[in-house]
């Protein structure tokens, strides 16, 4: 149930740079990721993120994440 909400209402790891290279933002960070193992590997998820996108990206949350608005 969760996981056919999450593919119906949500972005895909893949085209969220290409949405943020449109909306002409400074900066990427990505959050709330699964692949429903119970572990966000951030170096798996880094590339397909920031593609279509020119800025800087960040993937997870806490320092990672948060230093792309400094």
């Amino acid at each position: 149930m969760v996981k056919n909400h999450m593919q119906e209402a949500c972005t895909l790891v893949g085209e969220v740079g290409t949405v943020a290279q449109r909306a002409g933002v400074r900066a990427l960070a990505v959050s709330h990721l699964t692949d429903f193992s119970g572990y966000v590997d951030t170096a798996k998820w880094s590339k397909p993120a920031g593609n279509g996108y020119d800025g800087q990206t960040a993937i997870g949350t806490g320092p990672d994440a948060d230093s792309v608005y400094k």
